[in-house]
């Protein structure tokens, strides 16, 4: 039946276009090339339902045709107010965040005066630890601190509770992949790890703060991430989508990023051999704050690049939604962030790292 149509229509068209300009004729196969292209692609049914034309070239359609073209019109305006709620509704939380992220700002105020022991008064004789937890972390101090002054009296030098950050991180599954031994005696001078969400640009900022060390010059580390929270089909929350990291002073010698490696030189005329000293890159968690740069006109990123900066990303989030909000569950080992399905089996001999292999001397 399409087929009959269309001789039909040609037939017609033909014996039209002989009393008309040649400019008009040209038009009207221009049209009827149309027609064809729609009836092969409606080969089944009754075309006239589907496509007819005017002289202007427009669509004239069947009542069905209107009816069809109405639904999909309302499908896609349900779907402009759908995302146009996604977006009121990613503003009310990043609302929310803001003013939790303030009051969880009051709360780390008073946890970080405790860590410093800023304040102090002695406790009162009679306090007892309310469960085992508390009483472990007790142990593990005074294991670790307690004296005996030249009287033979104990005492307890310290101020709050020592390394708790760094405890922290040593008790986080995630961290202790990155965490590095040398990195170790720079953590136990981090005071104090703040989230604080700015609106222009839209985003997050890390703040780990530091004593007066023999490492850095600088008293506060930051690491910016900045967000696209605007909604989408394909998403409803936000996504990081760069990185800034700051520069670190490091005082003379004291720079755990780098190391010494070796460079072969080929001389140019004997062909002689030399090695000579250069600074590489060593694996270590201050590399956190020197993330790979994304140059915004640049459209595409190499895979390693891409990586780099997903990795980059989810640790970001790791520190706003579980290290900062949950410190004292991980500094207690109460927190247990493995997950199984991050996990495959390693035949290797030794796929321990160095943290690993701390613990396990630790336990002997």
């Amino acid at each position: 039946m399409v087929q009959e149509n269309t001789h039909l229509w040609k037939r017609k068209m033909d014996e039209f276009t002989h009393c008309i300009p040649r400019s008009s004729e040209e038009l009207l196969k221009l049209k009827m090339n149309s027609f064809s292209k729609a009836n092969s692609v409606h080969s089944e049914g009754d075309v006239s339902d589907f496509t007819r034309f005017s002289s202007e070239g427009k669509v004239l359609s069947s009542p069905a045709t209107q009816a069809l073209i109405q639904r999909i019109q309302d499908l896609k305006s349900l779907q402009a107010k759908t995302t146009d709620l996604k977006r009121e509704f990613r503003c009310g939380v990043n609302e929310l965040i803001r003013s939790f992220g303030q009051r969880l700002t009051e709360v780390n105020d008073r946890r970080r005066s405790i860590i410093r022991g800023e304040n102090e008064k002695d406790g009162d004789k009679s306090i007892i630890p309310e469960d085992e937890t508390t009483a472990n972390i007790v142990r593990e101090i005074l294991d670790r601190h307690l004296k005996r002054d030249k009287h033979g009296k104990l005492h307890l030098p310290i101020k709050g509770v020592p390394n708790f950050w760094e405890t922290v991180f040593k008790n986080s599954w995630t961290l202790r992949d990155i965490v590095q031994l040398h990195d170790l005696p720079i953590l136990s001078k981090l005071d104090d790890i703040r989230v604080k969400y700015t609106s222009a640009p839209k985003g997050f900022c890390l703040g780990f703060h530091f004593q007066e060390n023999e490492y850095f010059k600088n008293t506060v580390l930051t690491k910016q991430y900045i967000v696209d929270d605007n909604p989408t089909s394909m998403k409803s929350d936000f996504d990081i989508v760069k990185s800034i990291g700051c520069q670190i002073f490091w005082l003379p010698g004291k720079n755990v990023t780098l190391k010494l490696g070796k460079k072969k030189q080929k001389h140019k005329i004997s062909g002689a051999a030399r090695y000579i000293d250069i600074a590489v890159k060593n694996a270590s968690f201050f590399n956190f704050f020197d993330p790979p740069s994304v140059d915004d006109s640049k459209v595409g990123l190499c895979r390693e690049i891409r990586t780099r900066l997903a990795m980059d990303f989810e640790l970001g989030q790791y520190f706003r939604t579980k290290i900062v909000p949950d410190a004292f569950l991980f500094f207690a080992g109460l927190m247990d962030d493995q997950d199984d399905d991050d996990f495959e089996d390693d035949n290797s001999s030794d796929s321990s790292s160095d943290l690993d292999s701390v613990d396990s001397k630790s336990r002997k």
